[in-house]
């Protein structure tokens, strides 16, 4: 398992530019993370050089940048608009989430609920895009997750450990105190030899706190005899 971090309770305080991506990069590795995962909100602005300037500040922490979560609209309906997103993203290996909705948007995700979700997988099959399964949001539409990840196994890419509070609703919580069955989950990656990376998308609003709690909570659920308790 490589394990990784989307800070997003930091994300305000990064976006008011009172905590820097390079440390949060140095909070991650004190706990042992080997990457992070960055919004593309916080990029704005940087240019290559930029960019490549905080490639190395994160590299020199010992850790990589695992993804970059965006938020392209592919159904939009000037054909120009398309084309630049699309160009954006080339290069790269695009992934599609079992999306709920992000603070940049106004609606919910147009693969809610989870049958939509799973109609675009089964239509993009063959097509090289990858899953990343947030744990939260399936139960949060109200549907077991477990389920739902054996469906996508064969396209994963890379996994949100996320929480919500209770079924069928949308309210993040720190890892371990909501209703998520992380141990279910995970004994299922593991027994299917999945070893790919696992981001903590910590959006408890428990700041440093949380994000230990959930570090240390991945790390115990992960362990195998732990699973087979």
């Amino acid at each position: 398992m490589i394990l990784s971090c989307l800070p997003v309770s930091y994300f305000p305080a990064m976006l008011r530019g009172e905590m820097s991506v390079e440390g949060f990069a140095a909070e991650a590795r004190a706990l042992g993370l080997q990457a992070i995962d960055l919004s593309i909100l916080l990029l704005e602005g940087r240019g290559p050089r930029g960019l490549s300037a905080l490639r190395r500040a994160v590299e020199s922490e010992g850790l990589f940048v695992n993804m970059v979560t965006c938020y392209p609209d592919y159904t939009h309906p000037e054909g120009a608009e398309r084309e630049r997103q699309a160009e954006q993203a080339r290069g790269l290996r695009p992934v599609f989430e079992n999306h709920a909705r992000p603070g940049v948007w106004e609606r919910f995700d147009f693969c809610y609920p989870t049958d939509l979700f799973l109609a675009v997988v089964r239509a993009t099959e063959g097509s090289g895009l990858g899953v990343n399964f947030d744990t939260a949001n399936t139960l949060a539409y109200g549907d077991d997750p477990l389920p739902v990840l054996c469906s996508v196994r064969h396209r994963l890419a890379c996994i949100h450990a996320a929480e919500t509070r209770a079924r069928g609703r949308f309210e993040p919580a720190v890892l371990g105190e909501g209703a998520v069955p992380f141990g279910a989950l995970f004994r299922y990656l593991r027994e299917s030899g999945y070893d790919g990376p696992v981001s903590i998308e910590e959006a408890g609003g428990r700041g440093p706190e949380g994000l230990r709690i959930a570090v240390e909570l991945v790390r115990r659920l992960w362990n195998e005899e732990d699973l087979h308790e």
